[in-house]
């Protein structure tokens, strides 16, 4: 599938960390707008939101299939 994916900057040194996001039912990745510019704003570090499957912008097929395994998949292929 394709899938929606929202970056902050990446910081500037690569042992600065990262934060990946997943949203709730029924909302997508912007849903961590605020929290992305508040945390980046107190520490240097990337987050990394997207839409899951069947939500937001994503186009995934069988986009009905929300099961813990599919999900898991689908977080680490966009990782």
């Amino acid at each position: 599938g394709v899938f929606r994916v929202y970056l902050s900057p990446e910081p500037e040194h690569p042992e600065q960390p990262r934060i990946v996001t997943l949203h709730g039912g029924g909302y997508s990745g912007l849903s961590w707008a605020l929290f992305t510019e508040e945390i980046t704003r107190l520490i240097h570090c990337q987050v990394v939101s997207m839409d899951i499957r069947g939500h937001g912008e994503t186009k995934a097929k069988d986009s009905d299939d929300l099961s813990i395994d599919t999900l898991v998949n689908d977080v680490a292929q966009v990782l």
